[in-house]
């Protein structure tokens, strides 16, 4: 399947995110797209529309030197046009902090980014039979302990996370407006999180639950 990752921003650096999905086309044999420069990368000529899952797993600027927002109201239009239509959208860590910043984006995720403590040791539960837990096991990681503003009540919680600060949800899905597959995934600010074998296993099988393979 085709699949477009954005990533990079001055405090999640593209280069994490690009060899912890590294998988995904070395070992599964997706064809991925990697944007980090959003200033480099033209909308019009690829579209979101001409890919199966759109991973965002990255804020506002336009990548970690440049800050300048890479957002635009045909951006945020086609977002909401590939939702609609079907597509698979997953909101990496990051990308609560994107939908945070875009009220379009934010009604799919139906999530917000609202803060972290310090990293810390954050233990990562499995809460309910979704096909992208299956056979996955709880696993602990230092991390970014993700606070967000959840109001995707039509959502299934298949991850939660709990640390000495409190339990926030880690993993849902939802459906956006009966058509587009939603996956947000909050964990992620190390390389080790990515190579944790549990996580890897649930970073496969979103993919592939996003573009209704599973």
């Amino acid at each position: 399947m085709k699949i477009l990752i954005i990533c990079d921003d001055i405090a999640h650096h593209g280069e994490i995110v690009e060899q912890g999905l590294d998988f995904l086309s070395a070992e599964e044999g997706h064809d991925v797209t990697v944007a980090m420069d959003m200033a480099e990368y033209c909308f019009e000529t690829s579209p979101l529309s001409g890919y199966d899952v759109v991973i965002a797993a990255k804020s506002i600027p336009m990548s970690k030197h440049n800050e300048t927002s890479w957002l635009t109201e045909s951006i945020e239009q086609q977002f909401v046009d590939f939702a609609d239509t079907g597509g698979g959208l997953i909101f990496l860590h990051a990308g609560a902090v994107l939908c945070k910043n875009s009220e379009p984006i934010k009604a799919i995720s139906r999530c917000a980014f609202i803060q972290h403590p310090a990293q810390c040791s954050v233990d990562y539960c499995i809460t309910a039979i979704h096909p992208i837990v299956d056979g996955v096991t709880d696993f602990t990681e230092k991390d970014e302990h993700y606070f967000i503003d959840f109001r995707a009540h039509d959502s299934t919680i298949f991850l939660k996370s709990r640390s000495n600060h409190g339990f926030q949800p880690a993993g849902y899905t939802r459906i956006h407006n009966g058509r587009g597959r939603v996956c947000v995934l909050t964990p992620g600010h190390n390389l080790s999180v990515f190579r944790n074998v549990q996580y890897k296993k649930i970073l496969s099988n979103a993919v592939r639950w996003c573009a209704g393979q599973i």
